[in-house]
């Protein structure tokens, strides 16, 4: 368990500081999602950031577990977040699923903390 906990967290962390990234690499891309999302445009620049920090606390956390278990509730926060908003502007399940996705992804880290100390 303590094996595939690790692997799940470091896999995640390095997705969630990719997927982070994103909208402070390229703006104008994802800029026209907030709108249809009816979301401010600095609202992405946040969830962005948060999620580089997110990642940042699972990596960490393979060495230190607290930050583990921080970053794995941050992100797990973003993602119910994220299935909200998809929700309220009529997404299918196709769009809304790689929210759901890592919220199951993060709960499980969160949860194989406890085996990971």
């Amino acid at each position: 368990m303590k094996i595939a906990v690790k692997g799940i967290q470091a896999l995640v962390g390095l997705a969630f500081i990719f997927f982070g990234s994103m909208p402070l690499l390229n703006a104008e891309a994802l800029a026209g999602q907030m709108d249809q999302f009816g979301l401010p445009v600095w609202f992405m620049y946040i969830t962005g950031v948060l999620e580089i920090i997110g990642g940042i606390g699972l990596l960490a956390g393979l060495w230190k577990h607290k930050y583990g278990l921080w970053g794995a509730g941050l992100l797990a926060v973003i993602m119910v977040g994220a299935i909200g908003v998809h929700i309220l502007a009529g997404d299918g399940l196709t769009k809304t699923f790689p929210a759901i996705l890592f919220l199951l992804l993060t709960l499980f880290i969160g949860y194989g903390q406890r085996f990971t100390k």
